[in-house]
């Protein structure tokens, strides 16, 4: 894989990223804006969710691809599994929370469809409503649950992938503490050695002296003696 691959994989998981956090504002900003804009932030949450799940599918197509041709190392593949563990986990949440606040809006409007007073409530006299209600807020106390399960099995998946983590960081920082041992070895020896060839080379330079001092002192008696 290209470092052009790489970049787009890497932005397409930012802008996944950014995405989870604006479907968690405007889950927020619908409940502030109720009733009044309410249906419209609904339907935009949907949108986006489906986006998101959209978005976070392809990122895994595109991984298991470049895990398959080997075009990233193993360890990077590994990191960027952790990254989309991490937002499945965050949609998860996003549908979570969607589905908790939309359950007071699945409730009938008008005064037949909540308890009022001293506790008393106030039911409709049309059976067939109240018994579509119920299975209304069964179905989504079942959507709840499990929700609720795949968030609690992400998050153990969380847990175990952050202790992983943990114990690699620590054979990283063992690796990193003796190659600091072995560089210091090798730059004390590169001191020794250096001071060594200096010695050397200072000697030779002192026997050229003696040798050239010598030559002269020959030179001078073979004068003399002529």
């Amino acid at each position: 894989m290209s470092l052009v691959d790489i970049d787009s994989w890497l932005t397409e998981y930012e802008s996944c990223e950014k995405l989870s956090h604006t479907i968690l504002a405007i889950i927020a900003r619908r409940e502030q804006d109720r009733p009044e804009g309410y249906p419209a932030f609904t339907k935009k949450i949907t949108l986006y969710l489906n986006q998101f799940e959209k978005e976070l599918q392809q990122l895994k197509q595109k991984l298991d691809v470049s895990s398959r041709n080997r075009s990233i190392t193993f360890e990077e593949t590994e990191r960027r599994q952790r990254l989309i563990e991490m937002l499945h986990s965050k949609l998860q949440q996003s549908r979570s929370k969607f589905t908790s606040s939309t359950r007071a809006d699945l409730l009938p409007s008008s005064s037949s469809s909540y308890w009022q007073g001293d506790d008393v409530p106030i039911i409709d006299t049309n059976n067939d409503s109240v018994e579509q209600l119920k299975q209304r807020q069964i179905q989504i106390m079942e959507d709840q649950n499990r929700g609720l399960d795949a968030l609690s099995k992400s998050i153990a998946r969380q847990k175990e992938l952050a202790s992983m983590l943990g114990q690699e960081v620590e054979e990283h920082n063992v690796i990193l503490d003796n190659l600091a041992d072995s560089m210091e070895r090798v730059d004390n020896r590169v001191h020794a050695e250096t001071s060594n060839i200096g010695l050397v080379t200072q000697t030779d330079s002192t026997w050229g002296y003696w040798l050239v001092i010598l030559a002269l002192f020959v030179a001078i008696v073979i004068v003399a003696l002529i």
